[in-house]
């Protein structure tokens, strides 16, 4: 039970071929005849064949003797026809099984057949007819593929350019979605900058003290009546800066109600007096400070707010002593208008108890009345005095 096989010769890369019979030396002889020409497998036995068809293949013709024990040509080539379809299918028959042989080429199982004895010229001259016909078979498959692949890629190629048109256009839409957002936020940010211009315009042209610190108590920014108190030049030199790189003297104190602020989460109201000696007076500010909260409510900063008030308090100390003086001259010239028609009076009697003769009994008497008669008149131009110059003042 043995298999015949020829090595193929050289380098040229030549065609295979099965040939299967049960007559080992026709097999023989086959393979020395077809060995230069083709690389030859050979099988003794249908059921063999079938073992290379599917260890060797694929054969580009495989032939076969009709009349084998066992599996006959017919049963081995329709078998063969299931497991290699383009593989060229011949066979090799004696005279008596014509009539068999043209029904299996009409039904299409075989390509070709032979008559036995079968010359050597006439077998490779339709091995050779076989194999063109292998390579016709593998060529149109090759383009059947071929044609099938560019179906294929013709159909991803529509389905590519519908999603790149769909792609494009959602891109399109999603640019031009993108150029609004853009524009929106840019006139955003605009109409943000262009606010906060207009605050800190507005702050810097009211004569409070304004600044906001975040919760570490470093400054976020302030006005610039501020700024040049605190002796910084401009608003935007005091960002990033803390109370202890400031050369105000009373930064500190200004630091601790708002830290205090911020810790209680309560609003907070101090004065503080600075002394300024180069200038020989005291500023008095009113200082606000107000925690400011994020959206959940943590306190995140403080806003501080500073007012000059001398001016105020001196006005109102300068309308309190101006009303305490009215109600002087006031009182003052009640007394006045008192004691005016008593002291007329006085003045009358006092001429003639003037003329008693010392050394009278009364005359002490009435000289302590005068002397104490001229005391009083002098309170009363005293007072006069003080409610005209009250007046006045």
């Amino acid at each position: 039970m043995g298999v015949l096989m020829a090595a193929g010769e050289g380098d040229v890369e030549r065609d295979k071929i099965l040939i299967v019979d049960d007559d080992l030396r026709m097999l023989d002889a086959y393979r020395r005849h077809l060995k230069r020409a083709f690389e030859v497998d050979a099988a003794k036995s249908g059921e063999h064949g079938i073992t290379m068809v599917s260890q060797r293949g694929p054969y580009a013709v495989i032939i076969s003797d009709f009349r084998m024990p066992g599996m006959d040509g017919i049963e081995f080539l329709t078998r063969v026809r299931e497991a290699a379809p383009d593989s060229v299918r011949m066979m090799l028959t004696g005279y008596a099984d014509l009539e068999i042989v043209m029904e299996a080429v009409n039904e299409g199982y075989i390509f070709r057949f032979l008559t036995k004895p079968c010359k050597p010229d006439v077998l490779r001259g339709a091995l050779e007819a076989g194999v063109r016909q292998y390579q016709l078979l593998e060529k149109e498959r090759e383009l059947a593929e071929s044609r099938r692949v560019q179906a294929v890629l013709e159909q991803t190629e529509a389905r590519l350019k519908a999603v790149v048109v769909e792609r494009t256009r959602e891109l399109v839409i999603a640019n031009k979605k993108l150029q609004a957002e853009v524009e929106e936020k840019r006139r955003a940010e605009k109409a943000l900058r262009d606010s906060r211009e207009i605050l800190q315009l507005a702050m810097d042209n009211i004569p409070q003290c304004i600044f906001w610190k975040d919760a570490n108590s470093t400054y976020l920014g302030c006005n610039k009546s501020f700024a040049t108190l605190a002796g910084v030049g401009e608003p935007g030199n005091i960002v990033g800066k803390a109370d202890a790189d400031l050369p105000w003297p009373d930064a500190e104190l200004l630091n601790r109600y708002g830290e205090f602020a911020m810790e209680t989460n309560t609003p907070g109201f101090e004065v503080i007096e600075e002394v300024r000696a180069e200038e020989k007076r005291t500023v008095l500010w009113d200082t606000g400070s107000f925690p400011y909260h994020d959206e959940e409510g943590t306190v995140i900063g403080v806003l501080g707010m500073m007012k000059d008030i001398s001016e105020e308090i001196a006005s109102e100390e300068a309308m309190i002593r101006r009303e305490r003086n009215e109600s002087i001259a006031k009182l003052a010239r009640a007394f006045y208008n008192e004691l005016r028609e008593p002291l007329n009076i006085m003045d009358l009697s006092r001429d003639k108890l003037s003329k008693a003769q010392k050394h009278t009994p009364m005359y002490y008497d009435v000289k302590k009345i005068i002397d104490q008669v001229d005391v009083i008149q002098q309170i009363a131009l005293k007072l006069d005095k003080i409610a005209g110059t009250v007046r006045s003042g």
